[in-house]
């Protein structure tokens, strides 16, 4: 059922299409509804091609959620929904899988974790336009630690806020994201015959887990400036963040990102933190 919610602005189902809004895009979408039903994908035997595609679009649905839990202290900046353009550039991971027979390719981004380096949480701030000095960083496999420079940031000399705000704080997140198996099994095998029953059903089962379930167990870690008023600037921070937990094989990418956000003093001792303005982005993976 379609709802006007002004003149010209409809929320819901009308007729064959969906009307429907989207963080980050401006109006309102509309899309026509169709194809196959649920059941009929799930068994019919010409689609078992969407059956697989199904499949790995669920490996790197998984993989993007590993991403975003490193950048949870971030999302709140976030102006758009990052979940479809991180998928896009995951597809080019998993199609590096070789062995892998279509519908059970792993997502491994260590094997080319630069893809997601640079990924920016905002379309129409840049974290780079914001800040405009480079941030120096080390991080280390080994000790699984991260050290970050950020340069004293001074007012309309290399800080340059869009946001009428008052305050502004820096975040810094760091954290791992394992390698993703179909089933969590880096021995199997994936070959499965097209003309076998199990094809008709197996896909639609398919779940991607890292190699070891000791991955699920290791926190990320966060560093939170002061706030600082945006007329003054901050000093140079020098911090370094160490997991408390080493994951327990090499079937993983660090990931280490950075972002700036924004204020309102709602007293003279509290800040509030304003929702979806900000800048942020991937700034290392390792």
């Amino acid at each position: 059922m379609a709802k006007l919610n002004g003149p010209h602005e409809l929320d819901g189902s009308l007729g064959g299409l969906s009307y429907y809004k989207m963080r980050g895009v401006d109006g309102v979408v509309v899309r026509e509804k169709g194809g196959p039903s649920k059941e009929k994908i799930k068994t019919h035997p010409n689609l078992h091609l969407v059956r697989r595609s199904n499949a790995e679009f669920g490996g790197r649905s998984t993989a993007g959620k590993w991403i975003r839990k490193v950048l949870d202290a971030q999302l709140p900046m976030a102006d758009y929904n990052i979940s479809g353009p991180l998928a896009a550039l995951l597809k080019a991971v998993q199609v590096l899988d070789t062995k892998g027979n279509l519908g059970k390719r792993c997502v491994r981004l260590s094997v080319n974790p630069v893809i997601i380096k640079g990924f920016p949480l905002n379309r129409k701030n840049f974290f780079d336009s914001v800040v405009r000095i480079p941030v120096d960083y080390a991080i280390s496999r080994e000790t699984g630690s991260a050290r970050v420079q950020i340069p004293a940031l001074l007012p309309a000399i290399n800080l340059f806020t869009p946001h009428n705000y008052a305050m502004f704080q820096l975040v810094v997140a760091w954290g791992m994201v394992p390698d993703l198996y179909p089933d969590g099994r880096k021995d199997q095998s994936y070959n499965i015959s097209h003309d076998t029953a199990t094809d008709q059903t197996f896909f639609d089962k398919i779940r991607y887990f890292p190699s070891q379930q000791g991955y699920d167990k290791i926190p990320n870690e966060v560093f939170k400036s002061d706030w600082y008023p945006i007329t003054k600037g901050s000093p140079a921070i020098d911090t370094e963040l160490t997991l408390r937990v080493l994951p327990p094989d090499t079937d993983f990418t660090l990931v280490l990102s950075i972002g700036i956000c924004y204020g309102i003093m709602e007293a003279a001792d509290y800040v509030r933190q304003a929702p979806y303005v900000g800048s942020a982005k991937i700034l290392a993976v390792g």
